[in-house]
């Protein structure tokens, strides 16, 4: 009997596995449903790890210095609804707040003993 073959679908950075090679989303195929344009299939592609990191590197020097933490920050924060400013605010103002990172789906953690919120910053 033939080992079947398994398939890993990582959702945080759109990648499948198969077999230990890595493929990510090269281009989509859209379908209009009365008016309303749906994604109707995705096309992957298999991943050259060395080309990859090469790009995003080059992407990261080139564009690093046009956009500051504060600035994607403050774009963020301006888009969220009024009652979570305000638990994020009190939060903050707590010295025992701690804030922690989260990866995968960039966001930020932050929590004292009594309360807690989260702050997605990319999906």
């Amino acid at each position: 009997m033939a080992k079947k073959k398994q398939i890993k679908v990582i959702p945080s950075n759109k990648t499948i596995e198969v077999d230990g090679v890595e493929y990510r989303p090269k281009k989509a195929k859209y379908q209009k449903t009365d008016g309303i344009e749906h994604i109707e299939c995705l096309i992957y592609e298999e991943v050259d790890d060395k080309e990859y990191k090469t790009k995003i590197d080059f992407i990261k020097k080139k564009l690093k210095n046009k956009l500051s933490a504060e600035r994607i920050v403050e774009e963020v924060v301006k888009d969220l609804p009024i009652p979570k400013i305000n638990k994020i605010y009190n939060l903050l103002k707590d010295k025992k707040t701690k804030i922690k990172r989260h990866d995968g789906c960039l966001g930020l953690h932050i929590k004292n003993k009594k309360k807690k919120a989260y702050i997605e910053l990319f999906d």
